[in-house]
């Protein structure tokens, strides 16, 4: 049944989520007091840096995987040992050209070495990503939501357990990156039982798969360029320091995106399904999605904005990312903008209209660096930070996305109810924030407490929030189990 799997589904990304959730609160809380801004800015860089040969190694294909195995069940094997065949070519030459291209462009022995280090998690990532585009498309999660947190606790605790007793940076990340192999290990040992006596190579597949996966691979780009160009544009005109800062407080505001990923991951495959046979069930799936990621990432990124500045006294970081206070406010902007775009997006591409959607990336792909450029010189010279205009153009190229994905949105997702659904839970973050501002001498936890309970209590008199409500809403209806002939619609119905 399509309702009890996609409950299923999200309790076990939900878990999940929750593990490595904490696992990257206990690292942002005590990786920063262990080495100074500007090597955590050259980590994220390293990151940031190999990110690009990832997106190329992977070729778009995962998504592709996803939606052509959610709609015919026999293309799983075929398409998954092609496509691992395919992607260990490409990690191994996408690694080589990383490297390569930073010994090329003078960076420092430290900084190509690290560079060399993320390129084991680039392996590990690609090819881990086919197994479970595999799995997520026959919407089995439950195997690799569990060894993803294991990974996350893992490599946490052994790279910690590193840099404290050796202080090295590279040591470090080795010990981070290397745990991506216990989810690839233990997916593809899962699936090897239908994969090992199928493995044939057939080129003319990995075709299939590379003009398949072309429009996610475009879109992928188009979302790494315009979400991440301006890690190498800070390194470039305001240093390792403000990369330092900016990530920080990325990594801080970001953590509530959580709740869309969740939401996204489990929709996905029954939102592929449903796009091109049940246009009634896929509205309703749509508009249900949406009303799961606003309720929560509202709140979260309102409280974010109002306890910044407690958080990091309350984490004594050092005086130096103090800077990243007033970035970490800013970017909280866009935590609510963010999540309707990934999850409008989802929608559209799921009714084959990513194309379109390409587009719009593309806009936000030519504004994002020409703003860049302006906004992180500008604010060097007023604010002595140019993060800060990283941050002003990343809340404006995310309003940008968000317009074009309300335009493109499909017939009667983000209908009246669910926008009159939004505006309220706006409502109730805004009657939460007086009183939070008032406990400004509280313990951050009691703050906290205190927000969420007004929120709740608001969101109940706006309702917006109770039991009933919540089955209805946030619970996929269980009439969805079956669809009938007669509400099959081709994708092209939409209009």
């Amino acid at each position: 049944m399509v309702s009890n799997k996609i409950a299923r589904n999200m309790a076990w990304l939900f878990m999940s989520q929750m593990s490595t959730w904490l696992v990257s609160i206990a690292m942002l809380v005590i990786v920063p007091r262990l080495i100074s801004d500007s090597q955590f800015g050259r980590t994220e860089f390293a990151f940031t840096f190999v990110s690009f040969f990832t997106l190329a190694a992977q070729m778009g294909t995962s998504t592709f995987i996803i939606k052509s195995t959610a709609r015919d069940a026999t293309l799983m094997v075929p398409y998954t040992v092609n496509a691992l065949a395919m992607k260990a070519v490409l990690a191994v030459l996408m690694s080589a050209g990383a490297v390569g291209l930073a010994a090329l462009v003078g960076y420092g022995s430290e900084e190509v070495a690290l560079v060399a280090i993320c390129c084991i998690g680039l392996a590990s990532s690609v090819l881990n990503d086919t197994v479970v585009a595999a799995l997520h498309g026959r919407q089995d999660m439950k195997r690799p939501a569990a060894w993803a947190a294991v990974q996350g606790y893992l490599s946490s605790a052994v790279s910690l357990a590193v840099l404290i007793w050796t202080d090295s940076l590279t040591l470090y990340m080795l010990a981070l990156v290397s745990a991506g192999v216990i989810p690839l290990f233990a997916n593809l040992k899962h699936v090897w039982p239908e994969l090992r006596d199928s493995i044939h190579i057939d080129l003319r597949l990995w075709r299939t798969l590379a003009l398949g996966g072309a429009p996610f691979l475009i879109w992928g780009a188009v979302q790494l360029v315009y979400g991440k160009i301006d890690i190498p544009l800070l390194e470039s005109l305001a240093g390792s320091s403000a990369v330092g800062w900016y990530s920080l407080a990325y990594n801080w505001v970001s953590l509530p995106v959580f709740i869309a990923a969740i939401v996204s991951t489990a929709f996905f495959p029954a939102l592929s399904e449903t796009g091109v046979s049940s246009k009634p069930h896929f509205q309703q799936l749509g508009n249900q999605a949406l009303r799961i990621v606003m309720f929560m990432g509202l709140p979260a990124a309102t409280g974010i904005a109002l306890v910044a500045e407690d958080v990091f006294a309350a984490l004594h970081y050092s005086d130096n990312y103090r800077h990243a206070i007033v970035i970490m406010r800013v970017l909280a902007l866009h935590v609510p903008i963010i999540i309707m775009d990934m999850m409008l997006g989802l929608m559209i591409i799921a009714v084959d209209r990513q194309r379109q959607w390409i587009i719009v990336g593309c806009v936000a792909v030519v504004a994002n660096p020409l703003l860049n450029l302006v906004a992180i010189p500008f604010t060097v010279r007023h604010f002595h930070n140019g993060a800060i205009g990283a941050a002003v153009v990343t809340v404006i190229t995310e309003l940008v996305m968000m317009v074009g994905a309300i335009v493109l949105r499909p017939a009667h997702i983000l209908d009246r109810p669910t926008t009159g659904f939004i505006l309220r839970c706006t409502a109730a973050c805004v009657a939460m924030a007086p009183a939070v501002l008032a406990l400004r001498d509280e313990w951050l936890i009691v703050r906290a407490l205190v927000g969420a309970t007004i929120y709740l209590a608001v969101s109940m008199l706006l309702k917006t929030f109770s039991p009933r409500t919540w089955r209805r809403d946030f619970l996929p209806p269980r009439e969805l189990a079956t669809v009938s002939v007669d509400d099959r619609v081709r994708a092209d119905d939409f209009p």
